[in-house]
């Protein structure tokens, strides 16, 4: 694909560089462990975001049963304060990934970032092991 294109074809997006995707193609990754979003630490990220724009891209890929859509594979908060400030886009990288590859990257981003609570922890594992039968 050739940088500045904005075609919105989906699958066809699926790239290592950063792209300007709108929020309107983005829908939340359905696997996401963090159920609770801290609102002070939310509205600070959004005013850092309204100061300094977004610094580092999230994570998407193409939504397997919506073409054009993508999935959050990371980067929820900061895609939700792209929301609140009313913003059009955001930069991202496309990337595939199975549903599985999805739930252990949220996993992980959670778990080094702000901190799950012990339910949402031990949900999100639960889940890993009911849905891809790892211990």
């Amino acid at each position: 694909m050739k940088k500045g294109d904005d075609s919105n074809r989906g699958h066809d997006k699926v790239s290592g560089e950063v792209m300007q995707i709108p929020l309107e193609k983005i829908v939340p990754n359905r696997f996401q462990p963090r159920k609770a979003f801290e609102k002070e630490s939310l509205r600070e990220l959004i005013d850092s975001i309204r100061e300094h724009g977004v610094l580092r891209p999230i994570i998407l890929r193409p939504d397997p049963q919506k073409p054009g859509i993508f999935e959050i594979i990371m980067g929820e908060r900061r895609f939700r304060s792209c929301q609140a400030l009313n913003k059009d886009t955001i930069p991202a990288v496309v990337r595939p990934a199975t549903d599985e590859e999805m739930m252990e990257y949220a996993l992980i981003e959670n778990t080094h970032r702000k901190d799950l609570n012990p339910i949402e922890r031990a949900q999100a594992y639960k889940l890993l092991a009911d849905t891809f039968n790892m211990t």
